[in-house]
């Protein structure tokens, strides 16, 4: 990860997931609460998504790890930018933790998902910070006001990843309640009927 790609491509990686679960985890729960307005899909599919997400939970523990010792020897800033992506890390890795006793939990899918966004954007800003693409001027990296100036970025960029998972919750929501007013009684029976069997269906 010595350059300036190193970092964004992994940071892109945790957004795009980050910005998935923004969705999905907003939509299954007010599925959950709407049974009657949502198209679930087959178990297969589902459990093909929750094999792939699972991976990149397991990266979150891993990630942590290698940024522990990633550090050493290394600038005063270049080891605060590093430390902070670690809060993020270990963050996204305790939620994990506990999702294991507390499945479906909507508040740490929701930390989780808030982490995973703060870990991409953080990505790309060590990437700007450490690595300045088209030459543009080095950070100093020996300074304290640097330091409490990444500090605050960090803040920010949190408060965004924030705002961008308010604004998935609100499109969701409106649009499964968009649905729900244009469903008429007929298809609301049928609806409710292969609700049922899909309740079936998971209980054998």
């Amino acid at each position: 990860m010595g350059n300036f790609k190193g970092h964004a491509l992994p940071g892109s990686f945790f957004l795009l997931f980050g910005i998935w679960w923004s969705v999905k985890y907003p939509m299954r729960y007010l599925c959950k609460k709407n049974k009657n307005v949502c198209y679930v899909a087959s178990m297969s599919v589902h459990r093909r998504i929750d094999i792939i997400e699972g991976i990149v939970k397991a990266i979150f523990a891993l990630i942590g790890f290698l940024f522990y010792y990633h550090v050493h020897g290394r600038e005063m800033l270049d080891i605060h930018v590093h430390t902070l992506l670690l809060v993020a890390v270990f963050g996204g890795s305790i939620s994990i933790f506990l999702e294991v006793f507390l499945r479906g939990n909507i508040v740490l899918e929701l930390l989780r998902t808030s982490l995973c966004i703060l870990q991409g954007s953080w990505f790309w800003q060590i990437g700007f910070i450490l690595y300045p693409p088209n030459g543009r001027t080095q950070w100093q990296l020996d300074s304290r006001d640097n330091m409490m100036f990444v500090t605050m970025c960090y803040c920010w960029h949190y408060m965004v990843a924030l705002l961008i998972m308010a604004i998935s919750y609100a499109i969701v929501s409106w649009v499964i309640h968009t649905k729900l007013k244009r469903i008429d009684p007929l298809e609301m029976g049928l609806l409710k009927s292969s609700d049922q069997a899909q309740e079936t269906e998971e209980e054998l």
